[in-house]
């Protein structure tokens, strides 16, 4: 039995390993508040290859893409045999082997092993393929022509004579037995000793607790004393006579009754707990970090509330990973004693899989039989030991990466080529802002190729007005800032002081209403209300049969009510106090702030064009629990329409515009600015204010309007492609309707696809951009070096660009890698629980990440972020940014330079800048987006649009 130091002691042990187990937690916020964020934060101090490495044997995780994915997407021409090479020859040095006759070097022998060593086999699956197939009587048919020419040379005994030979070899060499695994926790001791569960037992329990414990409103009956902590309410549960206790949680009853009477808190019980288990002191982190891993969602969100509760959905009780821990430590000690369902699945044979590894590669080095002595075999074993599969999977992605990056980096020179071509671009008569969300290239894409006179720029969503909002109908107010901020202001939407009248009848008639459904849906769940009520629910079949059958006619049919006139709650006089900690409002001071931050960091402060406008985003899907993840994630996961109505009314404010000229932004009293919202699933466009556009700008607006609904048409048109129930000949129009009955399908799984394929960042002038096709993944920042002489508003865009791009990439980057562990799996199961989260079925973890439906499209590459800057300003730039140069430096996001001027552009590497060398002079050249990606379903490389360039004086003028 261990004995651990005095009671401070192993407080402070414990508390210590609690803290550490706790950074390792997912990081998931409740999912109405989803931000996409990188999966594996705990592990940014370290070189992202490693971490990953690092972590999937923590999580029990994939590291990379498979194997065999990799050599699909080579046989593709998704990666050329030049990247594979550009590869080798940075990573693997090419020593030559001693004991092996051939003449290959190692970097040959790596290449021979990545692109056609087979999968493993072991056991009964390898003795099955010994004896069904040809792999001990025939060469394989994926051999080098060397290797092959090698082993028939001077064969007399046959081919499959030699094969049996070098396979005895290699299983004599190769089935050695190594050292079993150690346990990291004592539940895994029961399973080598018991072939026993004990977490069978225990997490259907935790998981019930926990669902009740942190319901926010969905429970119809409220777990009691929630207000007394996790710990507490659960012992007071235990300790109640009248609840029912399984066979080996009887003694949990008694020892409830103990602690309560004694007064220990979670820690004393969790010690007691480890004590119980026989942990020693040294192993408290590693066992506490194990036990809280085995099923991380629920704890992951114990922290989640605890370090932002502002974000809970209703009332938060006490969220204390402590007394998670505590129960959990409770209940895995009462498992221990009881008999346990045995282990689900039978573990996998390791029998004959290094032997079979042995044997391929002796194979794929043309390795005869007779070559092969124990100095031979040990060499061989030794090419696999230094590159496992791991290994090579790490080589494979950074081919795999390497194929797009010069694909963009050859693109954008080459279009540089292109627009030297033709001439400056028009005055613009519009410009028009939106998010620098990648699924708004194609929209900002397809309204330049309509007229030129449209000028697009993209800026953080949630446009610098960070503020807790509440909307007409909300109850509570809301983030839509960016998630590393809590907002100070808080800002409503009320109702035009003509419409306070009819605005206060129709909220009566809205809460008679949801009090109705309230107490129809307690009275589903009484004997003789619910039998009642499933009677009556057979008047629901024609509603419900139009809305799977035609969803959006069904959304015409019963459409909401007509729009309430609207205010905001904008202005605040500096003298008036704060409200539950908001300051209502913005005085006109910090207005200047907003409008002039951002502004400047689009380096939009001369060149105004007589309308502007501000597109906030957002996602309305139905039963679609992760629609959030869909929203405005500079918004904190909200929809940003507000923002972009905020901004717009700020910037029309003469007061702010007569201050923004002393901050060197001079808005011409002719421009007007506009907010609108668009929906990224069904494409719709709304505006907000329009009965304040003046008279001079209505004609330029209604002609923006028609040529916006024309991008949105051909926008869902692009969006087609990649659905594959719909037809790829299908009209813009009609593909408008098609996005839009999604958006209304409740069994629609992909009402769109969210940030999938995502994988650039381009800040710099739409200038060297405009007209070129990137296939909707890319985040377009608008920054103009002209403006910024000194850097300051380059570092402060890239501080912030930088961690959500990645946040947003890695997210799913991890979830497609492993959908299961790092994603969220299938929706098709997902039920969502207490208003926080989803799980599968019934009862299991809170499942974190990305459904498998929002990924499967997506192609696992690292965000390459394009920056319009020389490469020593970037330098320069890192070393005074800590976060964005540990995020650059352990290459979780990769870095280039582009040079507008000389349309030249450099990679960062692990040693610094270096030039990057075009493998292709020109690019192809269509008149539309829709002659490119017409007809085609899968990733498109870069293209230059010709009707979306800037055209030369004399084609503009006959354009108009």
């Amino acid at each position: 039995m261990n004995t651990w130091t005095c009671p401070e002691e192993r407080r402070r042990l414990l508390e210590h390993a609690v803290a550490h187990a706790a950074h390792l937690l997912p990081g998931q916020r409740p999912i109405e508040a989803f931000v996409h964020h990188n999966t594996l934060h705990p592990f940014e101090d370290m070189a992202f290859e490693d971490a990953v490495v690092l972590a999937a044997d923590l999580y029990g995780a994939r590291a990379f893409m498979p194997e065999a994915d990799f050599r699909a997407a080579w046989a593709e021409g998704r990666v050329l045999d030049r990247d594979l090479d550009a590869v080798l020859a940075r990573r693997v040095p090419d020593g030559r082997f001693e004991a092996i006759p051939p003449e290959i070097g190692e970097r040959e022998a790596v290449r021979r092993l990545m692109l056609w060593l087979p999968p493993d086999a072991s056991g009964p699956a390898l003795e099955w393929r010994l004896a069904e197939t040809d792999a001990l009587r025939s060469l394989p048919p994926w051999l080098p022509r060397d290797a092959r020419e090698r082993l028939l040379q001077g064969n007399t005994e046959g081919v499959g004579g030699t094969l049996q030979r070098l396979w005895a070899a290699c299983r004599a060499y190769a089935d050695r037995p190594g050292p079993p695994p150690a346990p990291s926790r004592p539940r895994d001791q029961v399973i080598l000793e018991r072939g026993q569960d004990p977490d069978a037992l225990v997490h259907p329990v935790l998981i019930r607790w926990c669902m009740a414990y942190l319901d926010h409103g969905q429970a119809w009956w409220s777990m009691p004393q929630r207000e007394e902590g996790f710990y507490r309410a659960m012992l007071r549960v235990l300790a109640q006579g009248g609840v029912p206790l399984r066979g080996w949680m009887r003694p949990l009853r008694a020892q409830a009754r103990d602690l309560l009477a004694s007064g220990a808190d979670a820690a004393d019980c969790a010690h007691a707990g480890l004590l119980a288990l026989d942990i020693a002191e040294d192993d408290i982190e590693a066992v506490v970090t194990a036990t809280l891993l085995a099923l991380p969602g629920w704890p992951g969100m114990f922290v989640q509330l605890t370090e932002r509760p502002d974000l809970a959905p209703g009332r938060k009780p006490p969220t204390v990973l402590m007394d998670f821990l505590a129960v959990r430590l409770m209940l895995d000690v009462a498992a221990l004693g009881g008999p346990a369902p045995a282990v689900q699945g039978a573990p996998v044979e390791a029998v004959g899989r290094d032997a079979w590894r042995l044997f391929h590669a002796a194979l794929l080095l043309g390795l005869l039989p007779e070559e092969l002595g124990e100095a031979g075999l040990a060499e061989v074993q030794g090419l696999l030991d230094r590159w496992p599969l791991v290994s090579r999977q790490r080589l494979w992605q950074l081919a795999y990466e390497r194929r797009y990056r010069v694909q963009v980096l050859d693109a954008l020179e080459a279009h540089h080529r292109v627009l030297q071509e033709g001439g400056m671009p028009p005055t613009p008569d519009a410009q028009v802002v939106t998010c620098i969300d990648d699924r708004e290239e194609s929209l900002r894409r397809h309204l330049e190729e309509l007229d030129p006179r449209w000028e697009t720029l993209g800026a953080a969503g949630f446009y610098g007005v960070a503020m807790a909002y509440r909307g007409l109908h909300d109850a509570h107010p809301r983030p839509l800032c960016p998630a590393g901020l809590v907002p100070r202001h808080l800002v409503e939407e009320r109702p035009a002081p003509e419409h306070v009248g009819a605005f206060a009848t129709r909220r009566a008639s809205r809460t008679r209403l949801g009090r109705m459904s309230e107490a129809l849906s307690g009275g589903s769940r009484t004997l003789l209300s619910g039998g009642m009520l499933a009677l009556a629910g057979l008047w629901s079949l024609v509603p419900l049969t139009t809305r799977l059958l035609a969803p959006s006619l069904h959304a015409r049919v019963g459409g909401k009510d007509a729009p309430v006139p609207t205010v905001l709650t904008l202005e605040r006089d500096p003298a008036q106090p704060e409200k539950d900690g908001f300051l209502l409002g913005f005085t006109v001071d910090e207005m200047v702030g907003v409008v002039a931050g951002v502004l400047k960091g689009m380096g939009l402060v001369r060149g105004f064009a007589p309308l502007v406008v501000f597109l906030g985003h957002g996602s309305s899907s139905l039963n679609n629990p992760h629609e959030a993840a869909h929203d405005c994630g500079a918004c904190g996961g909200g929809r940003g329409g507000p923002n972009a109505r905020a901004f717009a009314i700020m910037a029309n404010r003469p007061d702010v515009r007569a201050r923004l000229r002393a901050e060197g932004v001079d808005i011409p009293a002719e421009t007007w600015f506009v907010g609108g919202y668009h929906n990224t699933a069904n494409d719709a466009v709304d505006w907000y204010d329009l009965d304040r556009v003046p008279a001079r700008h209505r004609d330029v607006l209604a002609r923006l309007r028609a040529d916006l609904d024309e991008a949105r048409r051909r926008d869902a048109h692009e969006r087609c492609r990649r659905f594959e129930s719909a037809a790829l000949d299908l009209s813009p129009t009609e593909a408008l309707r098609h996005v839009e009955d999604r958006a209304e399908d409740l069994a629609q799984p992909r009402p769109e696809y969210g940030h999938a394929t995502n994988a650039l960042c381009f800040v710099g002038r739409r200038s060297w951009s405009r007209g070129l096709f990137l296939d909707r993944r890319v985040f377009l920042t608008s920054y103009d070096s002209d403006t910024d002489p000194d850097g300051a508003v380059l570092e402060g865009l890239l501080a912030s660009v930088g961690p959500v791009g990645a946040g947003i990439n890695l997210e799913y980057w991890f979830s497609f890698v492993d959908p299961v562990r790092y994603g969220s799996g299938t929706k098709l199961p997902h039920n969502i629980v207490g208003l926080l989260g989803v799980m599968d079925g019934h009862a299991s973890d809170l499942r974190t990440g990305l459904p498998w439906q929002m990924v499967e499209i997506h192609e696992p590459v690292r965000l390459l972020v394009v920056v319009e800057a020389r490469p020593r300003q970037l330098e320069a730039l890192l070393g005074r940014q800590p976060g964005l140069r540990s995020l650059v430096l352990h290459r979780w996001i990769l870095l280039a330079a582009f040079d507008p001027e000389t349309g030249r552009s450099w990679f960062f590497t692990e040693d610094g800048f270096a030039p990057h060398f075009p493998e292709q002079r020109d690019l192809p050249r269509t008149g539309t987006s829709a002659d490119w990606y017409g007809g085609k379903r899968g990733h498109l490389p870069p293209a230059t649009i010709l009707a979306g360039c800037p055209k030369p004086p004399d084609a503009t003028e006959e354009a108009a």
